[in-house]
């Protein structure tokens, strides 16, 4: 095997141990949470890569030339030797990262974060947080923040007449010489040295002895009582609840409805996805409670009024307080479309207006075809005046439309045989 294969069995050692340096470079970034701030993870990533490239040069350029001097060389047996080599220089160069690395310790298996609690200086001593700078950070040797949270002086308590600010950060660090880093803003703050273990265990869970800190928050050699003061515990992490299923959670609910329930409970599990258990007891309840639904089909609120009109086609036998129900709410639709007649001036409100009768018109009508050819005529008249207040105003585009809906669905009841609903 001549050099030009070598050199080209280089070439693609380099390309590979580019990718491998990158990798390795990736995990450990990782592993040591490198910051990304001002381009410091890319720049770890980016120079390893390179480096990985260099090494896969010189790896593979020496393996190729070793396998050329031996027995039955050839290019695939130097660019196989070469490619294992670079991939187990880069296993190896990956587990050393791992065993160097500062993972995050846990109890049990779960994850843990630092509780803390702050306690102030007894009396008027020590300064109060900048809820917008103030901050709190763990620190390991050579001053790096491995987690920071902001201040919350709004959980703050009285204890004992000192104030109290606790606060919770995840625990991200094995190291055993922790320092507590706590700003309340620009020109004071306070540390606390946490000899917390590498590993910790159980006991670690309870709260610790109050410890001192120091720093120029408080009064750096004052008595006791007149410094900061700081305890801590580690918690493990709960796993966040499995998300609830909205179809049991419905079902439960139906359950829970007792005989005298009032109808507007029953009533929206009629129009949800079809079950007929459900919908078999929802329409026996309307059947069994008339009033309520007349009081539905009146009622102020849209909701509500939508529910009872929407349920009215499922009675069996309509009441006359049904149909009083219902005549009234086509004559509150005709006073509405008369109201407009204020707003001609005022665009906005007039599209307001209009579109509120509207909506109130759509939903009575689809109960009114429903009910109008099984009662007899009596709900003819309110859809006749609506269709003329509408057609009186048909320079307005929503009583055009409320004009067009009023004459189909009485040419449709005009049509239909006498005792069949439409």
């Amino acid at each position: 095997m001549g050099w030009s294969l070598s050199i080209l069995v280089a070439i693609v050692s380099a390309v590979l141990g580019m990718a491998a340096g990158g990798c390795v470079a990736g995990l450990a970034v990782r592993w040591n949470r490198i910051s990304s701030f001002e381009g410091k993870s890319g720049f770890a990533i980016v120079g390893a890569a390179l480096l990985g490239g260099v090494a896969g040069l010189v790896v593979g350029l020496i393996v190729a030339r070793v396998v050329a001097a031996g027995e039955a060389p050839g290019f695939l047996k130097a660019l196989g030797a070469a490619s294992g080599s670079i991939l187990g220089i880069a296993l190896v160069v990956m587990l050393l990262c791992r065993l160097g690395a500062d993972i995050a310790p846990t109890l049990d298996g779960q994850e843990l974060h630092l509780e803390i609690e702050l306690r102030w200086p007894s009396g008027d001593a020590g300064v109060m947080p900048d809820a917008r700078l103030a901050s709190v950070s763990i620190c390991v040797p050579g001053g790096n923040r491995v987690s920071t949270r902001s201040w919350r002086p709004e959980l703050a308590r009285l204890e004992d007449g000192r104030m109290v600010i606790p606060a919770t950060m995840p625990l991200t660090t094995r190291s055993s010489e922790m320092v507590l880093f706590i700003r309340f803003n620009v020109d004071h703050d306070v540390r606390f040295a946490l000899p917390l273990r590498s590993r910790p265990k159980a006991s670690d869970c309870e709260w610790s002895a109050w410890i001192e800190g120091r720093g120029n928050g408080g009064a750096p050699g004052c008595p006791s009582g007149s410094m900061f003061t700081l305890r801590y515990r580690v918690q493990p992490e709960r796993p966040s609840p499995a998300p609830s299923d909205p179809a049991a959670i419905r079902a439960a609910e139906f359950r829970s409805l007792t005989a005298d329930a009032p109808l507007g409970r029953w009533l929206p599990f009629l129009f949800e996805s079809p079950d007929a258990e459900r919908t078999s007891a929802v329409i026996r309840c309307i059947n069994l409670r008339p009033g309520e639904l007349a009081a539905l089909i009146r009622a102020p609120e849209g909701r509500e009024r939508e529910y009872g009109l929407r349920a009215a086609p499922y009675l069996e036998h309509p009441t006359p307080e049904v149909v009083e129900a219902m005549l009234a709410v086509g004559r509150e639709i005709s006073e509405g479309i008369r109201r407009t007649d204020g707003l001609i001036a005022d665009e906005s409100c007039l599209r307001e207006s209009a579109s509120d009768v509207e909506s109130r018109f759509r939903d009575w009508r689809d109960a009114w075809r429903s009910l109008a050819r099984g009662i007899g005529a009596d709900l003819g008249p309110p859809m006749q005046e609506i269709r003329d207040l509408a057609a009186e105003r048909s320079g307005i585009s929503v009583m055009r439309d409320i004009e067009q809906d009023a004459r189909e669905a009485l040419a449709a009841l005009e049509q239909s045989p006498a005792g069949k609903r439409p």
